[in-house]
């Protein structure tokens, strides 16, 4: 209840918030290796996990399962040039807490070391995907997607989820395009 109460503050304080950001990490796990074999060279100290790989923090187990590129629906389309880029992810809550998932406060994204925002238009292009927003009780698990636009030529992806907005603990997860 606690989480849901302080969630709340946050999301009606967003936009101050999502300007926000640390690099300190606490995270657990077994590190696993990343698609370009280096470390976000924004979020430097912190092990990064690719895709397929499950990380975990605050007995929250993350795991990346995929990562797709659309072009959009007909009547959604990403800026020429553009594409719309999906990361799936399966939450597993293992902790005694429910824990609470916002697309737009829970993950920050990087790609080729650019800050990109979340995008409702990249969303809408799931198709019969879940969005990643709601609460997981404690040993439920959720999957869903994030989604951004990016250029068709992106490389890198450089993605952090935090279980709790208000803690600096995040997992970090990188991959390149194939």
């Amino acid at each position: 209840m606690k989480r849901m109460i302080v969630v709340g503050l946050c999301l009606a304080l967003a936009a101050a918030a999502a300007g926000c950001s640390t690099s300190d990490s606490s995270s657990q796990g077994v590190p696993g290796t990343v698609a370009s074999g280096e470390q976000n060279s924004g979020q430097t100290g912190e092990t990064a996990y690719g895709k397929g790989e499950t990380a975990e923090i605050e007995g929250v187990k993350v795991t990346l399962l995929d990562v797709t590129e659309n072009t959009g629906s007909e009547y959604l389309k990403p800026k020429e040039g553009n594409v719309f880029l999906l990361c799936e992810f399966e939450i597993d809550n293992q902790s005694s807490d429910e824990v609470a998932v916002s697309t737009a406060l829970s993950f920050e994204c990087y790609v080729d070391d650019v800050k990109t925002t979340l995008s409702i238009s990249a969303l809408s292009s799931k198709e019969d995907k879940e969005q990643l927003d709601g609460t997981v009780a404690a040993g439920k698990k959720m999957v869903g997607v994030v989604g951004y636009e990016v250029s068709e030529d992106w490389k890198d992806l450089s993605l952090s989820f935090k279980p709790d907005v208000l803690s600096t603990d995040k997992l970090i997860f990188e991959t390149s395009k194939e």
